[in-house]
């Protein structure tokens, strides 16, 4: 992303939490983390839309309300898409919702956490792991799961400011570099 994109999306989202992030909860900002990636995924089809001029900004309006909607985003961000369709800055929202889920994530000493298994973990498990890191990093802890056949069997954490991995895979590493050298 470009340093003027950057900074732009920066300031709408600064100005964005400051006014109405906080009326967000942590499940509310947990699910716009977790849709993330598909809203980006959209964006890149729609983006040259949203930049047209021939485009009203009824349309640009209803496009940005339409996602809203459809990926069951908190309703007061209908107010953050009509003031960039009204500053011709549609093109922005992506950038702007990705910023919006980085500083509310700062501002609330939120987490997001990749936990990869060699198996699906149930919930109680993915509870324990999220209680004993919450009470570790004073933190809360917004947990996203995968399964990683490559970990054999074993489990890796991983976050922006932490890694950690117990698994066979990586005890085979080990033993494969001491006897290698």
């Amino acid at each position: 992303m470009d340093s003027i994109v950057q900074r732009l999306a920066h300031k709408y989202a600064s100005a964005f939490v400051n006014t109405l992030g906080t009326e967000w909860t942590n499940q509310e900002l947990e699910h716009v983390l977790n849709v993330l990636p598909s809203i980006k995924q959209e964006m890149s089809g729609i983006t040259f839309f949203l930049s047209l001029h021939l485009i009203s900004r009824r349309r640009k309006q209803h496009a940005l309300e339409t996602m809203i909607a459809t990926y069951q985003l908190p309703a007061n961000l209908i107010s953050l898409a009509q003031l960039l369709v009204k500053h011709e800055r549609t093109v922005l929202w992506y950038p702007i919702l990705n910023q919006v889920g980085e500083q509310l994530m700062n501002v609330r000493t939120i987490q997001y956490v990749t936990v990869s298994s060699s198996a699906s973990l149930d919930e109680s498990a993915v509870e324990s792991i999220r209680s004993y890191l919450e009470k570790e990093t004073r933190s809360t802890i917004i947990i996203n799961t995968k399964i990683d056949p490559s970990l054999i069997a074993g489990i890796k954490i991983q976050s922006q400011d932490y890694a950690w991995e117990d698994s066979v895979t990586k005890y085979m590493s080990t033993v494969r570099t001491l006897i290698l050298g």
